[in-house]
């Protein structure tokens, strides 16, 4: 049982990987998936939530009030880097004309896109991956063949979203079909681009040895240059290597700094991370006042749903860190993190019950 004290949670709540095979130590899935396929999943994922909500914006603007996607944004090969609310506008605009019909339209971009257009390609690739189906019933059903066609044909053509895509495809394909090499090739090619998020996936491929021989000499350089570039997650790693001194000098304000930036584009994990080091007081102030921020990073994780900032939550909540001590905030944020999987908040949950019998 975790004691409810102060130094038991610092000790407790890591700022990102204190070893980065063992990324997250106290959830069921440390130990049994690899670190860097984790890191990799993550981003996806946290990439098609927000090209989901880009694509809604888009259909608004172009007059698709009430079409809404097929399936849920966590649909296999979504299109990366912030590449979708692009993609949907060029799609809509394809065919403006108000009296062409949805079939009418995609006809017009399957048209283009079999004569080599990448616009083309990418949206009907989008298409495939996800589904869709719009207010008057036409629907495209999700088929995963196409997707991988279109997407192919887009990598191949130069688009490094789609090189990405296809990339992250081969490297982790569960169905057989992977082929490591050939996916950290197509990474390579969409980072030769300067594409950000290219980059800071081949510094990951590159440290991991994964698709490619290692080499951190490499790895790390890229990795700069993809945080200097704009790219949440690699300012987020490089914020981690500079807070435990990991191939440089270790430096709290390097780390903030870095993490900050990460956090401010909205990542969930540097947002954590700058909870974990204010709770640690290495944020640069001191006391109460570096708990109530850290407890303001957590608040904005935790609604993003990462699973270690619900916990920190709920055990702030329950011990009375950063804030007068209150077990229905406490059990509201445990239970958010225990339907995630998480055991500890699981064991938090019965604790609570345990007191208010008492």
């Amino acid at each position: 049982m975790r004691r409810l004290l102060l130094l038991s949670l610092a000790a407790a709540l890591p700022v990102g990987a204190q070893v980065r095979q063992t990324y997250y130590s106290h959830l069921g899935e440390r130990g049994s998936k690899i670190y860097y396929e984790q890191r990799l999943s993550a981003e996806r994922q946290r990439e098609r939530a927000n090209q989901q909500q880009a694509l809604e914006d888009a259909r608004s603007r172009h007059g698709l009030s009430g079409a809404s996607a097929a399936s849920d944004p966590t649909a296999p090969l979504g299109l990366l880097a912030g590449t979708l609310s692009s993609l949907a506008q060029r799609f809509q605009a394809r065919a403006p004309e108000p009296q062409l019909t949805v079939e009418q339209k995609l006809a017009k971009v399957r048209a283009k896109a079999e004569q080599g257009d990448l616009e083309a390609q990418t949206a009907l690739a989008w298409v495939y991956a996800n589904g869709y189906r719009d207010k008057n019933g036409f629907q495209v059903p999700k088929d995963e063949t196409q997707a991988r066609h279109w997407v192919r044909r887009a990598a191949e053509g130069g688009d490094p979203a789609s090189q990405i895509d296809l990339g992250i495809q081969l490297l982790f394909a569960e169905d057989g079909a992977g082929d490591a090499v050939a996916g950290a090739g197509w990474i390579q090619k969409a980072a030769a681009r300067g594409h950000a998020d290219a980059q800071y996936l081949l510094s990951i491929l590159l440290e991991a040895g994964k698709g490619l021989p290692k080499d951190p000499i490499k790895a790390a350089a890229l990795l700069r240059s993809a945080a200097e570039r704009g790219s949440a997650g690699a300012q987020e790693a490089l914020g981690e290597h500079f807070y435990f001194g990991e191939g440089m000098p270790r430096d709290d304000r390097q780390a903030q700094a870095w993490f900050t930036q990460a956090a401010n584009q909205g990542l969930a994990l540097a947002q954590y991370n700058l909870g974990a080091m204010h709770l640690k007081e290495r944020g640069g102030v001191e006391g109460w006042e570096a708990f109530k921020v850290a407890m303001g990073w957590f608040q904005k994780a935790a609604r993003q749903g990462q699973v270690d900032a619900q916990y920190s939550l709920g055990f702030m909540h329950a011990s009375g860190v950063g804030t007068e001590p209150d077990l229905n905030e406490a059990e509201f944020w445990y239970t958010q993190a225990a339907e995630q999987g998480d055991a500890p908040s699981r064991k938090a949950l019965q604790d609570i019950v345990r007191l208010r019998n008492r």
